[in-house]
């Protein structure tokens, strides 16, 4: 780590940021032989990064973001972003990093003797995956990629000197340009060449190609009658998986446009890791429903895309349509529900289940093995509820057992 930190140190004195727009991009080879493309953020002096997307797919995906700001809804500007993927360096304040992160810069910057402090001085590493809030590194490649990425836009800042990047051949996002690539050579990243984006690619969704023979069976044998309404649904508040991992759940949401029924599929982490999954049970639901309808109307070309080889093999007719009104007001009806839970959640914060406890106890274990403190104010509320019956017996073990082993 400590490498990136005196990377991310000297990439912070070139003040690239100054001499380059948010929405100006270049590019790298990476050394795998992959194109990154590079944006450099901090000029609004709010959120100061070094932003690497990987691959065409990625960048159009990313340019359909900062484009439709204004323009889409907030649902779907939601959902757009959390289809790009990237790797950042971010220089953030303390608090925007965790405990053995703020202990490994304290500890460089004191071995490097750095002075640097207040706002935005802290650097951490994050990275966006499909339906996922930003979390951390969690293997070497990531760490390379952005090793790369910072050490070009290190190197761009000394070809640029003080030139303006149009001097360079580097142009706003919004102008379709053709993109300058660094390259290694072995000593440093210098001009390479450029690349050509087929900035008129559709970007592209995942298509559901196999179904259950015995679900297609019944549907084809079935009378098909009446009208869907239908959209694939990220709901807006993430959940952890088994692995405490934070992820924006997947359903499909579907109203019977005659009686106004709603069903939904069981969420998924992400569905575009096994489209076939998430289909194949929203077909099976139709069947035990004995619901097949004779026209599903869809709200958005990446529902489209998840149902059209499914329904062209089941005789149903597929169509995107604007303005689902009974679609928009399930879906309303579903988040306006979601949110009252987790108000709900939010008002009785102060109830704590046992799972909650063990996980705590687990988190303080981590700490301690990493040399840091867990807050005395957690282990006094713990040993406050031992001693008043506030957990049971086994609880109450557990919690002694831990606290003997990390204090």
């Amino acid at each position: 780590m400590d490498k990136l930190y005196e990377l991310a140190y000297e990439y912070r004195k070139t003040k690239l940021w100054k001499k380059i727009s948010e929405d100006q991009i270049f590019a790298i080879r990476l050394n795998d032989g992959q194109i990154g493309f590079i944006n450099i953020m901090g000029a609004g002096n709010e959120y100061n990064a070094i932003n690497l997307t990987i691959g065409e797919d990625n960048l159009l995906n990313f340019k359909k973001v900062i484009e439709s700001n204004m323009d889409y809804s907030n649902y779907d500007y939601f959902v757009s972003t959390l289809l790009l993927e990237n790797h950042q360096l971010i220089f953030g304040n303390k608090d925007d990093l965790d405990p053995g992160e703020v202990k490994e810069v304290r500890k460089f910057k004191k071995d490097q003797g750095i002075k640097i402090s207040g706002s935005l001085t802290f650097p951490y590493f994050r990275k966006s995956e499909k339906f996922s809030p930003l979390i951390q590194f969690d293997n070497e490649k990531d760490y390379s990629y952005i090793k790369q990425a910072i050490s070009a836009s290190i190197d761009l800042s000394n070809i640029l000197g003080d030139s303006n990047a149009e001097d360079v051949d580097i142009y706003s996002i919004y102008d379709e340009p053709s993109i300058m690539v660094l390259e290694n050579d072995g000593e440093s990243y210098k001009i390479k060449d450029s690349v050509d984006v087929d900035w008129n690619k559709e970007i592209s969704y995942p298509i559901a190609n196999i179904i259950n023979i015995e679900t297609l069976k019944n549907i084809k044998k079935a009378k098909k009658s009446g009208q869907m309404e239908c959209q694939l649904v990220v709901l807006p508040e993430p959940v952890e998986d088994s692995d405490f991992v934070p992820h924006y759940p997947q359903t499909l949401l579907a109203v019977d446009k005659r009686s106004g029924e709603a069903i939904s599929t069981d969420p998924v982490e992400d569905y575009t890791k096994n489209p076939n999954e998430i289909v194949n049970s929203f077909f099976e639901m139709l069947v035990n429903l004995d619901s097949i309808p004779r026209v599903i109307n869809v709200a958005d070309k990446r529902t489209y895309n998840l149902l059209k080889e499914i329904c062209a093999n089941s005789k149903i007719n597929l169509s995107i349509k604007d303005n689902l009104i009974e679609l928009e007001e399930v879906k309303n009806g579903l988040f306006d529900y979601l949110d009252s839970q987790i108000a709900y959640d939010a008002d009785n914060s102060d109830v704590i289940s046992d799972e909650e406890i063990l996980q705590m106890l687990d988190m303080m274990e981590y700490m301690a093995n990493e040399g840091i403190a867990p807050p005395q104010e957690l282990i006094d509320l713990l040993v406050d509820g031992v001693k008043t019956g506030v957990f049971d017996d086994n609880l109450s073990k557990k919690i002694m057992q831990t606290l003997n082993k990390i204090l």
